[in-house]
Parts: C-alpha cells; sequence; structure tokens
C-alpha cells in the first residue's frame, strides 16, 4: 500500500499507485509476480477502498452502544488512517453487514483486474482470523456482533476466492506472524498459498512448516514462502538460523516453499533489502525428506527436536530446535566447504551425524 505514498495526493489513492509502480516494475521483469497487498482488520484511508468506507459508515462495524468501533494506531509512521491528532484512528470493516462484505471484496478484485496482478496478499492473520477470533479489533462490539463478524469475514474471504478464481489464475496469499495460515486446517481453504513472517525458528515453527509443505490443501502443491523481515545490521544470527531451518524443512529446488528476507520502511536508508553470500550459493534439490529426530517433551505445550536435510549437492543443514526459539543453534555446511553457523550448531551437527544415519 506504500508505493509513491508521497506522490500527490500524498497518502491517499493507493490503488492507483500500486497499479502504476506494478506496470513499471513488469516493464523491467515480465515474469515478475505481483500480489496486492489488503488487510481485513481496519480501514485506512490511504486506499480509496478506505475513504469509500469511512464515508459509508453503515458499511463499518459497531459497538455494544451502537457507536463506529475505532481502532487506534499511534505506532505507525505514515497518516494511514483517518482521524486523531497524528491521523492514527481507523474504522473497522464491517463483515457482519452485506455492504461492508461486498465493499471489501469489490475493492480488492478491482485493483486486482484493473492492475492485471496476479492475486493478493492479505495481512491481518496474526490475531484476525475466522477461527482464531479478533480480539483486538472487535473486543468492543457485543458477543453477538463479534460472533458475526468473524463469520461474515470468512463468507467474504470465500467470496473473494471465487470471484479471483471466476479471473483465471489468481492467487491469495495468507499472512500470519508465526503461524503458516491454512484455514486452521480445514479443507478447502480460501487460502491458496501462506506467508510465515518473522521466521526465527522454534520447534513448533519447522514442524508447522514440514506439514504445511507436505499438504495439498486442496491445490497440489499448497505452497508458502518463508518471509524474515527487518533483518538489521546487527540480524546475523537471526539470518543464520532462519535459513537454517528454511533448508532443514521445506527449501530447494522443485519444493513449493521460497524464502526471502529484508525490509526496513525507510527506503532513503537502503533498508529494503539485506544481502547475504548465502543466497547466491548453488543448492538444487533435496536428496529426501526431512529428517526429525530426538523429539522430547519439554512440558507447557513445548517440544525439542532436531531437524536435518540433506541435498544433492552435498549441502546439510542442521536445526536444533529448543523451547524457545532465540537459544536454537543450527547449521549448513555448503557444498563449497564454507559453513552457516548459529550457536555453536555446525559442532553439534558434527556429534550428531556421528550418532544417526541423517
Amino acid at each position: 500500500m506504500n508505493e509513491r505514498q508521497e506522490e500527490e495526493p500524498a497518502f491517499q489513492q493507493s490503488e492507483e499507485k500500486v497499479i502504476a509502480a506494478a506496470a513499471q516494475l513488469r516493464s523491467a521483469n515480465p515474469q515478475q509476480q505481483q500480489y496486492y497487498t489488503i488487510q481485513n482488520d481496519f480501514t485506512r484511508a490511504i486506499y480509496d477502498s478506505g475513504q469509500w468506507f469511512n464515508e459509508h459508515p453503515e458499511c463499518c462495524l459497531r459497538d455494544a452502544n451502537g457507536s463506529l468501533v475505532n481502532h487506534t494506531e499511534p505506532t505507525q509512521k505514515f497518516p494511514i488512517c483517518t482521524g486523531g491528532p497524528n491521523k492514527d484512528t481507523c474504522h473497522i470493516y464491517g463483515f457482519d453487514t452485506q455492504c461492508g462484505r461486498d465493499g471489501w471484496v469489490r475493492y480488492a478484485v478491482d485493483t486486482v483486474k484493473k492492475g492485471n496482478l496476479d492475486g493478493v496478499f492479505i495481512d491481518g492473520f496474526q490475531g484476525c482470523s475466522p477461527d482464531g477470533g479478533c480480539g483486538r479489533t472487535v473486543g468492543t462490539a457485543s458477543p453477538a456482533t463479534a460472533k458475526a463478524w468473524l463469520a461474515g469475514l470468512e463468507e467474504a474471504l470465500w467470496e473473494l476466492h471465487r470471484q479471483l478464481a471466476a479471473l483465471g489464475n489468481k492467487t491469495i496469499i495468507c499472512n500470519g506472524t508465526g503461524e503458516m495460515w491454512a484455514c486452521g486446517g480445514k479443507k478447502p481453504c480460501y487460502c491458496d498459498a501462506a506467508n510465515k513472517e518473522r521466521f526465527y525458528p522454534n520447534e513448533h515453527d519447522l514442524e508447522q512448516v514440514v506439514g504445511a509443505a507436505g499438504d495439498d490443501n486442496g491445490r497440489n502443491p499448497y505452497w508458502g514462502i518463508i518471509h524474515v523481515p527487518h533483518i538489521d545490521d546487527d540480524g546475523r544470527t537471526n539470518f543464520n538460523k532462519s535459513i537454517a531451518g528454511f533448508l532443514a524443512t521445506a527449501g530447494g529446488a522443485g519444493t513449493p516453499f521460497g524464502y526471502g528476507l529484508g525490509f526496513e520502511y525507510d527506503c532513503e536508508s537502503g533498508g529494503w533489502l539485506r544481502d547475504f553470500p548465502e543466497l547466491h550459493k548453488p543448492l538444487g534439490p533435496p536428496a529426501g525428506p526431512p529428517k526429525v529426530t530426538d523429539v522430547q517433551n519439554l512440558g507447557h505445550n513445548q517440544k525439542s527436536a532436531v531437524f536435518t536435510r540433506l541435498y544433492k549437492s552435498g549441502v546439510r543443514a542442521y536445526y536444533n530446535a529448543t523451547a524457545h526459539p532465540r537459544d536454537g543453534a543450527s547449521c549448513v555446511a555448503w557444498a563449497d566447504g564454507t559453513v552457516t553457523d548459529a550457536n555453536g550448531g555446525c559442532k553439534q551437527m558434527e556429534r550428531h551425524l556421528a550418532r544417526h544415519d541423517v
């Protein structure tokens, strides 16, 4: 939504600006896949859709007293909402109303059609889903309204799925922080793919990715993205662990998963991408599925396990997941003899391979 945001009219008309930027990028790379980012929680006036909802309060969520439910985002760096001293107060999409559902779907589909985009990337499943509820958004609504809102959100997601499918080969990517959102395991799912954000893996992270990579979820294959944002100059350890976790579970040529890292929000200071030499090393297809060993129950619904995977190129990935993700140890041994180590994982891998045929 932030493409060309400061061009006039500043912080408005995101749809038109995104379409123009997408066309410019496609002229340089016709094969680029492009997904339009939308949200499922609160309106943002940076979009035409957000301004439409502001002008149609009957299509927004109401609290138990009949007043509009507002959501304040005081930490937002840009004036993307509707009012307040910093333009940080947004309304909530009225998924409990027919016009709210229709308006949300209409703007998403129209933008994909006008821009000839490949689909949509829906942000908001980190705490705002039909199965998991949406406390931060609908908390002041009555219980009956909140229930209707969540049911309406699911109805809108399925309608978006139907309308995009009618356009051809369009994709819905559902974004979650700390999970791969796939309709809570229900099949079929309105998501065609999942994005797992902030992948600094623990055992549950890795187990979930292994499960998702083997789940066609109505598609063959159901695919996903491992996304590691906010890698700053001190982020080497997080990068080392995330690339090892990815390669130990879902990486390699021919698999339905991709890995990406970066961004920060300030482009002028070079914040968009971080490059590491490992991203340019040859990898190729895996020699087999991930191996999971040394599984231990630690109590409090926590488990520890070791994940390893060998690639036909000779690359080997190792991840020793512990109860806390920040303590995990990992290693990638590359075909050229170099290693990518986190928390002494390469020494651990040597001992592990002496005990296990992996």
